[in-house]
């Protein structure tokens, strides 16, 4: 016999489960809260640890945090809670096991408020969301592994340029300006098919000075709207709203940048003279290519691509050179397997290297790993931040927190990389010469899904590039006015800022 369902005992159950699902959530609340905060500087009253955070060369301190008090740090300044992630498997747990809740950025005022400078639209600093997934979904399914080759004519037409470039390489200005002329050349011919100009180039112009506006908008020094974001709210002829000029400049900066080279291939690809590029491959491809969300989605993908790739291609480089030229005995071993597989530049079967020789010339693999390794323009690279409250080793860890993985003491572990400040592409390869799958590297490109989805193709550039100039060129130190050769030693150490 079934027994009687009264209205009063449905009533019970039903309070009963609410109260326990009320408990249930009081005591995880409260067990969270009792949780201590990982361990990190002593923090002072009200302004916690405003005072200890790094001015320049955030990276050093970061990194002696990490000897004193572990790979898990945290600090609070002005009430903003700073997660700093020390190693490679801190950092896969959090930004790669749990992205859900990792994946998103901090808002900082001068960049996402649209009365600012408005670039939320680029998806390097794009708050975690739908806009977000679309447009690396967007980016990914034109720049992939499977779709790289048909970008290496672009690649190695420009690894051409810069050999002719350097030919006429008189003062040291010049690598600086050959190795970006050529990283914007690259980029700007995969995102739009575009040819750029030998010179002032209106394009590379508008790029440029987008990204030192960006580089500027992010510090906390430079804008104080970014530690006190209620200062977006005073008008631009107060005293102390002169930032929003800036920001105003910077505005039309970016809206530049997204639609004047697009509108270079929205006329190419109607005269008939497109060539293959991110942008071409993504109008035609596309069921959605008249919609405009969508040409929105391109637009903004496009023009991201140059700020995220080419200035941090440029610093590996040129930290690759300068490694090569202090390290003559890399330089001679390259030019032995470079001579092995191409000829050497003194016999009648030379020629220079494409990237089919890959496979074949694992040494220069090596370099573009080391080199990568050696030096990070990005040292502590793009900070993230929590969505929802986490709990990870028995520390808290607070909705709302900015992670900051130390990609450079990642990168510089004397317990994974013996003699990490060595210039050594040897650790990358085993005891027959092959490469070393070593996955850690890939913390130079970030961690979880803000990983940056363009690592294979920067990682093309960057081969033909040195194998290139390795197969060309003997690289050794300039000679003052004396013949002496200039010590360049001092220069081993990335520079400050946002990008090298």
């Amino acid at each position: 016999m079934l027994p009687e369902i009264t209205v009063q005992s449905v009533g019970t159950t039903i309070f009963l489960s609410l109260g326990l699902i009320a408990f249930r959530f009081i005591f995880t609340k409260w067990n969270s809260q009792t949780l201590p905060l990982p361990p990190g500087p002593k923090p002072l009253p009200i302004i916690g640890n405003a005072l200890d955070m790094p001015q320049s060369r955030d990276w050093e301190t970061y990194t002696e945090w990490g000897r004193k008090y572990g790979d898990v740090v945290h600090v609070n300044a002005l009430g903003q809670h700073i997660i700093v992630l020390n190693s490679v498997e801190a950092a896969r747990d959090l930004l790669g096991g749990r992205s859900a809740k990792y994946s998103s950025r901090p808002y900082v005022p001068m960049l996402h408020e649209s009365s600012l400078m408005d670039s939320g639209w680029s998806f390097t600093f794009m708050h975690y969301g739908d806009r977000w997934r679309r447009h690396r979904r967007l980016f990914v399914q034109h720049i992939n592994a499977t779709t790289m080759q048909s970008f290496e004519g672009q690649q190695l037409t420009w690894s051409r340029v810069l050999l002719r470039s350097l030919l006429e390489y008189r003062d040291p200005k010049d690598l600086e300006e050959s190795l970006r002329h050529t990283s914007a050349g690259v980029i700007m011919s995969i995102a739009y098919g575009y040819d750029l100009k030998p010179k002032d180039d209106p394009f590379v112009e508008i790029a440029a000075r987008m990204t030192q506006e960006v580089a500027l908008g992010i510090s906390p020094s430079d804008f104080l709207v970014n530690v006190f974001p209620l200062m977006r709210y005073i008008p631009s002829w107060c005293p102390g709203g002169q930032f929003k000029h800036f920001a105003a400049q910077a505005r039309r900066s970016g809206q530049e940048l997204v639609e004047t080279p697009f509108q270079f291939l929205r006329h190419s690809i109607e005269n008939g003279t497109s060539k293959s590029s991110f942008g071409a491959n993504a109008l035609s491809e596309s069921v959605s290519s008249s919609d405009p969300a969508y040409i929105q989605d391109i637009k903004e993908v496009a023009a991201t691509m140059y700020g995220a790739a080419s200035d941090t291609t440029v610093g590996v480089m040129h930290a690759c050179v300068l490694a090569l030229v202090l390290h003559p005995r890399v330089q001679e071993l390259a030019r032995q397997e470079l001579d092995g597989v191409l000829g050497s530049s003194d016999s009648p079967g030379f020629r220079l290297p494409t990237h089919q020789d890959r496979g074949d010339l694992p040494y220069i693999e090596a370099i573009v790993k080391e080199a990568t390794r050696w030096w990070q323009p990005l040292a502590t690279g793009i900070p993230h931040a929590t969505t929802e409250e986490d709990e990870y080793r028995g520390w808290r860890i607070p909705k709302g927190s900015v992670v900051v993985t130390n990609a450079w003491a990642i990168l510089h572990d004397a317990g994974r990389y013996a003699e990490p400040y060595e210039f050594r592409p040897e650790r990358f390869l085993n005891g027959e010469g092959n490469l070393i799958d070593d996955s850690v590297i890939g913390s130079a490109f970030g961690n979880g899904r803000r990983a940056c989805p363009g690592r294979s193709l920067a990682e093309a550039s960057l081969f033909i590039q040195i194998a290139s100039v390795l197969a060309s060129f003997k690289l050794g130190l300039a000679k003052d006015v004396n013949g002496k050769d200039i010590d360049i030693g001092h220069a081993t150490s990335p520079r400050d800022g946002f990008l090298l």
